[in-house]
């Protein structure tokens, strides 16, 4: 399996356009046969090989479409751990391309419908207010108000354990849409206050504050601390939301971010 998937992928390196889709096609349809398989671990360390190989190719944008449809994979077959590696790999790829980010990518709608569907059928009810919180602090880390909003209000409009609001029954609820509408009017005093008022929602997660010291750097003036890291954010939100639970192989804890051989 492995000698096939490289020898597609070599197929898809020597031409442009239309036929270097068409490699990248065959790519991942040898790559979606391994998982089929039940193949995770290979399946999971090909993506990794093919990541960086097409980083070091400045084929930046190959890189990205592959891990994106490979962490949607590993998630459709509840290999979390998996999937939220091969996304940070997506975080990487964009922060080293320079590239926008693609509206595909950022699809609010598309997140929440994904999450509803996650949190119903996998999730406990009494977080089911902490799915799509996390969610929109992503998109607020990436300084994305759009779509911050769209997952929220499609979040809860569609999620069946959710009762029409604003208000809410649940507080963090009310806190992220309080969040939002703080963050259009841009006064760090509203911010300070809600913060505040909101501490006993937000001590569920350790990782809220982290979360919203960086929105009030971005959105509020609020000096940035020496510790605070862009990357690190986004890298403990997914782990957070989908590293808990999983049954992925224990040796994907040891994998390290270089390519392996393949002889």
């Amino acid at each position: 399996m492995a000698a096939a998937i490289m020898a597609a992928e070599q197929e898809a390196a020597k031409g442009g356009g239309g036929r270097n889709r068409g490699g990248v096609q065959r790519v991942e349809g040898k790559l979606r046969a391994s998982v089929e398989k039940g193949d995770y671990y290979e399946a999971h360390q090909m993506y990794r090989t093919l990541f960086f190989r097409y980083m070091s190719q400045g084929k930046h944008a190959e890189a990205r479409e592959l891990m994106y449809s490979g962490a949607l994979l590993f998630f459709s077959h509840n290999q979390q751990n998996s999937a939220a590696d091969l996304s940070m790999l997506v975080l990487e790829s964009l922060e080293k391309s320079d590239a926008k980010v693609a509206e595909e990518l950022l699809d609010g709608e598309g997140c929440a419908n994904m999450l509803v569907e996650y949190s119903s059928s996998r999730g406990y009810r009494s977080e089911v207010d902490m799915f799509v919180a996390q969610a929109v602090l992503q998109f607020l880390c990436l300084k994305n108000k759009t779509s911050a909003s769209v997952v929220f209000t499609t979040y809860t409009q569609k999620h069946p354990s959710i009762e029409k609001g604003p208000p809410f029954v649940q507080p963090l609820l009310n806190f992220i849409w309080f969040l939002l509408l703080a963050v259009d009017g841009g006064k760090l005093t509203v911010f300070t206050v809600l913060c505040e008022q909101y501490q006993p929602s937000l001590k569920r997660d350790p990782m809220y504050n982290e979360y919203l010291d960086r929105i009030g750097q971005l959105f509020f003036g609020v000096p940035p601390k020496q510790t605070s890291s862009y990357g690190g954010l986004l890298g403990n939100l997914l782990n957070s939301l989908m590293g808990t639970g999983e049954d992925d192989d224990a040796d994907d804890g040891q994998e390290d971010s270089s390519p392996i051989e393949l002889d």
